[in-house]
C-alpha cells in the first residue's frame, strides 16, 4: 500500500495555522527559523488551497501545538471545496507559467490522483483544465506537438460537458 506523502490544506485549515502562529505572537519568519521550514512554505500553508508535504506539515503542527491527528476537526468544510480546488489550479498554472514548470506538473499529477479516486477521470469537470495545464507545461518545454495534443484534448473534453440548446 502506497503511503500518501502529500496533504491538501484547504483555506479554512490555513486560517487555523495562521491564527495559531499569531496566538504565539511570532512572525512567519520567526516560525520559519524555529522549524527550519521556508517562510514561503508557511505563507502558502496559511493561505490554504495548497498541497503540502506531510512531514513538513507535521513539523509545523508540532511547533504550533496543533494535534496532527485532529486536523480534520479544526475545520468544518471538506478539503475538496471547489473554491480551494480552483485556487490550487491557479497556483499550478502560475507555477507552470512563470515558476518551475516541472514542479507545477508534479502538483497537477498529485491533484489528478486525488480527484480520480472512485470516479472515471473523463467524467470529472476538471479534466479539461488538467489537459489545458498539461498543454501549458508542454508549451513551456517547447514540445509544440504535445502542447497541441493536450489543448485539443481539453477542447474535446469541454464539449462533453456542453449542453446543446434546442433549436
Amino acid at each position: 500500500m502506497k503511503t500518501i506523502d502529500r496533504f491538501f490544506v484547504p483555506s479554512e485549515l490555513g486560517e487555523v495555522f495562521r491564527k495559531a502562529r499569531e496566538q504565539r505572537e511570532i512572525t512567519q519568519l520567526d516560525l520559519a527559523l524555529e522549524t527550519n521550514l521556508h517562510q514561503s512554505f508557511i505563507s502558502k500553508v496559511e493561505r490554504g488551497a495548497f498541497q503540502a508535504n506531510r512531514d513538513r506539515l507535521q513539523v509545523l503542527c508540532e511547533s504550533l501545538e496543533l494535534d496532527w491527528n485532529q486536523l480534520d476537526q479544526y475545520i468544518q468544510q471538506a478539503p475538496d471545496d471547489e473554491l480551494d480546488i480552483q485556487l490550487l489550479l491557479m497556483e499550478i498554472e502560475h507555477e507552470i507559467s512563470i515558476g518551475d514548470a516541472d514542479l507545477g506538473l508534479e502538483e497537477l499529477r498529485r491533484l489528478e490522483e486525488t480527484r480520480k479516486m472512485g470516479s472515471e477521470s473523463n467524467k470529472d469537470v476538471l479534466t479539461p483544465t488538467f489537459h489545458y495545464l498539461r498543454g501549458r507545461h508542454a508549451e513551456k518545454k517547447q514540445k509544440w506537438h504535445d502542447a497541441l495534443e493536450f489543448y485539443a484534448l481539453a477542447e474535446k473534453t469541454v464539449r462533453q460537458f456542453e449542453v446543446n440548446p434546442k433549436s
